[in-house]
């Protein structure tokens, strides 16, 4: 292959064929010469998007069970890439460019899971109960710096919510 190519090559009818772009790593299928441009497979794409089962199982209940929201995941990094730090609940707000709303139900959801401390002054901190939960946030921080999208999908697809969205979908409703 040419350098500029980009796996793309042209046939006699101007049709491209069916080979791998070597930069995004997708599929390109064929396309016609009047298109606006090649279509990604949608078995390619999947391959591409970094499906959650290839994390660490561990990683992947504390996601799972400890964030609500992107949000407190959000929060949950900002806290542990300033470790030291003692934060506000206003200066989170600010920082996160969030509410106040939002910012409580995220720190609710991480003192529950034992990540951040509360000071007796209303500030806080990260300190994570133990080793193995700050070995696992680490972790975390690697992963969502290299495939955030994954890291959100286990968030908004928690096995809770679809069980809980399955179910109601057969709850009898009064009229």
């Amino acid at each position: 292959m040419r350098p500029g190519s980009h796996g793309l090559q042209r046939n006699l009818h101007g049709l491209t064929n069916s080979v791998a772009d070597p930069r995004a790593g997708l599929h390109r299928a064929p396309t016609m010469p009047y298109t606006q441009g090649p279509v990604i497979e949608p078995i390619a794409l999947m391959l591409v998007i970094s499906p959650p089962w290839i994390m660490k199982r561990d990683l992947v209940e504390l996601v799972e069970h400890s964030f609500g929201s992107v949000w407190a995941l959000e929060l949950l990094l900002l806290l542990y890439r300033n470790t030291g730090r003692i934060w506000h609940r206003k200066d989170l707000v600010l920082e996160l460019r969030s509410s106040e709303l939002v910012v409580e139900e995220s720190i609710a959801r991480l003192l529950s899971s034992a990540l951040v401390t509360d000071n007796s002054d209303g500030t806080l901190a990260f300190a994570p109960a133990s080793d193995e939960l700050r070995a696992l946030v680490r972790d975390l921080d690697e992963e969502y710096r290299t495939r955030p999208a994954a890291i959100r999908r286990l968030i908004i697809q928690s096995p809770t919510d679809r069980l809980n969205t399955f179910s109601d979908a057969f709850r009898l409703r009064e009229k």
